[in-house]
């Protein structure tokens, strides 16, 4: 099974500050009642320009993954946390029980070009935490890297629920492997790439079940792989994740 999200069925929000292409990985799946894809309930893509600030604002039953690309950020939170994250810091919130956090972009620094993933925890009565983790190199050439994973996993960020998360950078073709009883979505950041007879370029996605090839259309594409467990328990008590 291969099911294309195409970038005109995406949700776009915000300002000319601070704006989000939103993608619902389970929106052509045919359940009206639910957009997301098991664990995995949205994926937010944000530009936010230099100077902007994101006043502190609440989250809770949610694991937000913070995936950047491009830009620095600082970041404070109401676990004690103030920290300057970018494209080689990735952050982890596990939101729990309810945490708040604030974002600012400096006024001399670049547009900060990012993700954040909002996933749904196994349950929902977990300790907020936020965790940080630095990459030992921006990209992952040719080769799938894993970045968040479940607490059963060998992932450098901890998610509270059955997904995990890999990138890549390329400039080939890549092999993409699901495993065996999970479900995947293909992610296209940057670039355009083809999987069977379908180009995906920015924004568009794929819900995979089996094994593909990745071509290259464009000359490197930045790509994001998630699987995850359909049988596994999850909540969707989360505001962001649960839609």
């Amino acid at each position: 099974m291969v099911v294309i999200n195409k970038a005109n069925q995406v949700r776009e929000f915000g300002n000319e500050n601070f704006h989000i292409t939103s993608t619902s990985p389970g929106i052509n799946l045919g359940n009206p009642n639910d957009y997301g894809l098991a664990q995995l309930g949205r994926i937010d893509y944000s530009e936010i320009k230099p100077g902007t600030i994101v006043g502190m604002h609440p989250h809770q039953y949610d694991e937000i993954f913070s995936y950047m690309r491009k830009g620095v950020m600082t970041h404070e939170d109401s676990t004690g946390n103030l920290i300057e994250i970018g494209g080689m810091h990735l952050m982890m919130m596990n939101a729990g029980t309810g945490i708040y956090h604030e974002e600012r972009v400096p006024e001399n620094g670049e547009k900060v070009d990012m993700l954040q993933i909002f996933m749904r925890p196994s349950k929902d009565n977990f300790q907020p935490r936020v965790q940080f983790s630095k990459l030992n190199a921006l990209n992952s050439e040719n080769q799938w890297r894993l970045v968040a994973g479940s607490t059963s996993s060998e992932a450098p960020l901890e998610i509270n629920s059955e997904i995990a998360v890999w990138d890549a950078h390329i400039n080939k073709s890549i092999e993409l492997k699901v495993s065996k009883n999970k479900i995947g979505l293909l992610y296209v950041f940057n670039g355009k790439v083809k999987i069977k007879d379908n180009v995906l370029g920015k924004f568009e996605s794929a819900v995979l079940d089996e094994n593909i090839t990745v071509g290259l259309v464009s000359s490197s594409a930045d790509l994001l792989y998630f699987e995850m467990d359909e049988h596994a328990e999850y909540s969707r008590s989360g505001a962001y994740s649960g839609m």
